[in-house]
């Protein structure tokens, strides 16, 4: 049985940028408008987080894919 880490990375990606921006918004309610500006730096590096792991990913898969050829 083969694991597909391409795969895994990409969705961890995903779910790094869905599991962050709902952290995020979370304390944003929570504090009011005041913590909104760090709250949006958080949100933004964990959207750059998940492109990383993403892109990551979806890099092995491509060299993996090519390389079989």
């Amino acid at each position: 049985m083969s694991v597909d880490w391409p795969l895994i990375l990409v969705v961890m990606g995903i779910a790094s940028i869905i599991l962050i921006g709902f952290v995020v918004f979370l304390r944003v309610e929570a504090r009011g408008h005041r913590g909104r500006e760090k709250a949006l730096l958080i949100w933004i590096a964990g959207i750059s987080a998940g492109l990383f792991w993403g892109l990551i990913g979806l890099s092995i898969w491509v060299l993996g894919h090519t390389a079989l050829r």
